[in-house]
């Protein structure tokens, strides 16, 4: 009977530690593969992270549905609507 493969464990890295690794192939100048190699990840994953952040500060970016009616009623008051 042939033994069945160990599963594999995904790690968890705390958004800090993202933001720390992501930071410093784009500041500093050192390339996604050394950063990787140093902490002991993936090119990939230095990349996906990169793009996940690059979403999260796009959307804090814009604004709310919310304030966006509420400029608008602003300027429908400002101008008589």
């Amino acid at each position: 009977m042939i033994a069945p493969k160990p599963r594999r464990t995904r790690k968890h890295y705390s958004e800090e530690f993202k933001r720390e690794a992501v930071a410093l192939f784009q500041t500093v100048g050192i390339t996604a593969a050394q950063v990787s190699a140093e902490l002991g990840i993936s090119p990939s994953v230095l990349y996906r992270w990169q793009r996940e952040l690059a979403v999260v500060q796009e959307k804090m970016e814009r604004p709310s549905y919310e304030d966006l009616e509420k400029e608008l009623r602003r300027l429908r008051v400002e101008n008589d609507f």
